[in-house]
This record gives structure tokens, C-alpha cells and sequence, in this order.
């Protein structure tokens, strides 16, 4: 039980979408997701909270907090029923599915599954040039960077950007041309996956208005290396400018949870450069991430939120994240510019860790 920002007492229940039972082998933002808003309703709840909703990686054992974008939405929450009753598949490939386990993910199974029906679903598609997903691919920036990402990612056999040959890693702006026209097909093929997911996750939000559940939606503090905004924006992360690869890495120091402390590995920030243009992209990224996620749900939890106050930086080449500095973050001057931007938002700081005063 909680008290919003109008000082009025509410509860909800925290349970990622993944989890909702579903024949198709993982919860997803269709058909379920409205009858567990309904149930919600009528358990007097007011908050349904969720974890991240972006694209994961099977490498990382597709963790939500490891994801390949900041913005992008994951596939594997697209609804099947959806695109049959929108005729973008058909009746037997919603039904020609393995027999999925009603207990736990077969995440390779249905990654298979669910990259088989949205080709079927984006082979259908013949709304690229409508009105709509213009709109759509006008309003959200990030698009054409994730799909040219994405589809470079299959043609290398999914290593890591800082793998890819040169032009591409320093993204000379003739070899990206060039890939987008050898690629065509792949490049729409996600980028009508993320039309697709959007336009769920736009009648799942106007099921949750019509229930009086909030949607409460998940923003880790970090983002995975191999992901396309360390891509795309690499000076605002602690590179090396010769490999690409992190000089130090995010995680916490040794505590009552373990001996050798946490390192999880994602690039850091690089919240102590006296670059003006690249504190002004932090910012500009920043403000852009808060705002999609803010597009999507009405709360947000920050994760490692004392990370924005200081944060355990650990040299890459360390194994573990016993031997590292706490190096000071931008503090409460950061968010009053993206308030200042933004306006008020709910927004949630998670507060497990070292909690200094500060």
C-alpha cells in the first residue's frame, strides 16, 4: 500500500507481462493483458507494475535490464491473436505452435515461433507509406537506427557492434546507406515489428484508462553495450576510442548480498566530461527515454536510482566488483532540467543499495 502523488492510499501488484498465462508460450500485450487489467479492477487495485518492456538478449539469458534498446519493444510481447483478427496471419500459423509448457518459457522456442508469424505478419503488411506508420516512424526517432541495428546484427551472426568492420562501427554515413538499401527487406521487417508492438501497447493502454489501472512501467538505469544507443551515441559511454569496448563498467561493491559484490558490466555514463556537447547529448538521451517510457505507462521506477547520486565504477578488465571508485553522478541538478523540460512525472526511485544523505 502506497500513497500516490494526490496523498490517496492504493496498492497494485507487480507481475511482467511475460507471466500471464498464454497458449502461445509467454505472456504477451494482447488478450491477456486486458483480462488481467480486469481482474486487477475487480480486486480493488489500482496499479498493475511491470518490468522493463524492451528487446532482450538470449546471451544475457534475456533479461529485461540488459536490452538492445532503450526505446524498442520486445517482439516476444507482440499478441499473436492480434495479428490474426488484423489478417496479417493466418488461422492455422496462430494455432502451428509447439506445445508450450503452462509453467515456464521455452524463451528459444518462442523467440522461433514469434519471429515466424511476424514474417508472415510484415510480408502482409502494405501500410508502409500510410498515414499512420509515417506518423509513427516521424514521432519516434530511434526507429531506423534499431532496424538498420537489428538487421546488421543477423547478417554478422549476432556479435557485438564493436566487431562489425569499421565504416559500420564508426558509422560512416555511406556504408549505413549502403547496408539500409542490401537490407531493405530486414530493415522493414523491424520496423514494422515495432509499429506492430506499439499499436498493441496502444489498445492495452486504452483498456487500462477504461479499468482505472495505472500502468506502472520499469526504466533500469543502464543499457547493455551490444544495443544500439551505445551505437549510435558512443561518445556519451566510457569507450575506449580504439576498441569500442568500456574502460569501466557499472555494478556495486561487496555487500551483505555477496563477498565479491556485483559486476554487471554495462557501460557507464560519462557524467564527469567537461564536453559541453556531450553533456548536452546525455541530457537530450536522457530526456528522450523518460519521455517514450512516460509515452507508455503513467508511473516509472528508476532502477539503481542512488546510481544518478554516485556510482561504482569498476576497470572493465576486473573480474569482479570488489575493487572499484565511487565517482560522484549529476544529482537532483539533472532531473530538475528534465522536469524543467518535461514537466512533473511519477516517477519511483528504487532505494535498495548503499543510501548515503545525499
Amino acid at each position: 500500500m502506497v500513497q500516490d502523488h494526490t496523498g490517496k492510499r492504493a496498492s497494485g501488484l507487480l507481475a511482467h507481462i511475460t507471466s500471464l498465462p498464454s497458449p502461445y508460450g509467454i505472456g504477451d500485450i494482447g488478450p491477456a493483458s486486458y483480462t488481467f487489467l480486469e481482474y486487477l479492477k475487480s480486486c480493488g487495485q489500482s496499479y498493475w507494475q511491470f518490468l522493463p518492456t524492451g528487446t532482450t538478449n538470449p546471451l544475457f539469458d534475456n533479461s529485461p535490464y540488459m536490452s538492445s534498446s532503450a526505446f524498442a519493444g520486445s517482439p516476444l510481447l507482440i499478441s499473436p491473436e492480434l495479428l490474426c483478427q488484423e489478417k496479417l496471419i493466418s488461422e492455422s500459423s496462430l494455432h502451428d505452435h509447439p506445445d508450450f509448457s503452462r509453467y515456464q518459457t521455452d524463451f528459444l522456442a518462442v523467440t522461433q515461433y514469434k519471429a515466424r508469424i511476424l514474417q508472415e505478419a510484415s510480408c502482409n503488411f502494405k501500410a508502409f507509406d500510410s498515414p499512420a506508420f509515417l506518423d509513427f516512424a516521424s514521432k519516434n526517432p530511434w526507429l531506423d537506427d534499431y532496424a538498420l541495428f537489428m538487421a546488421l546484427k543477423e547478417i554478422f551472426g549476432n556479435v557485438g557492434w564493436f566487431d562489425w568492420p569499421a565504416d559500420l562501427v564508426c558509422r560512416n554515413p555511406e556504408a549505413l546507406a549502403l547496408q539500409r538499401e542490401k537490407n531493405r527487406q530486414r530493415f522493414d521487417y523491424f520496423r514494422f515489428e515495432q509499429y506492430e508492438f506499439f499499436r498493441q501497447w496502444g489498445f492495452l493502454r486504452t483498456k487500462a484508462e477504461e479499468t482505472g489501472i495505472k500502468l506502472f512501467g520499469d526504466i533500469p538505469i543502464y543499457i547493455g553495450l551490444d544495443s544500439v544507443d551505445v551505437w549510435t551515441h558512443q561518445s556519451i559511454f566510457t569507450l575506449d576510442p580504439k576498441t569500442s569496448l568500456p574502460t569501466h563498467v557499472a555494478g556495486v561493491p561487496p555487500d551483505y548480498f555477496s563477498e565479491t559484490g556485483q559486476r554487471w558490466g554495462n557501460p557507464l555514463y560519462r557524467w564527469d566530461s567537461t564536453n559541453p556537447g556531450v553533456r548536452s547529448q546525455l541530457l537530450e538521451w536522457w530526456i528522450l527515454r523518460i519521455s517514450a517510457i512516460f509515452s507508455m505507462v503513467d508511473v516509472a521506477r528508476i532502477d539503481h536510482f542512488r546510481g544518478f547520486e554516485s556510482y561504482w565504477s569498476i576497470p572493465a578488465k576486473n573480474k569482479t566488483a570488489v575493487e572499484g571508485t565511487w565517482l560522484p553522478g549529476p544529482g537532483k541538478a539533472f532531473f530538475d532540467k528534465i522536469f524543467n523540460r518535461l514537466g512533473k512525472l511519477d516517477i519511483v526511485a528504487e532505494d535498495l543499495g548503499v543510501i548515503t544523505p545525499e
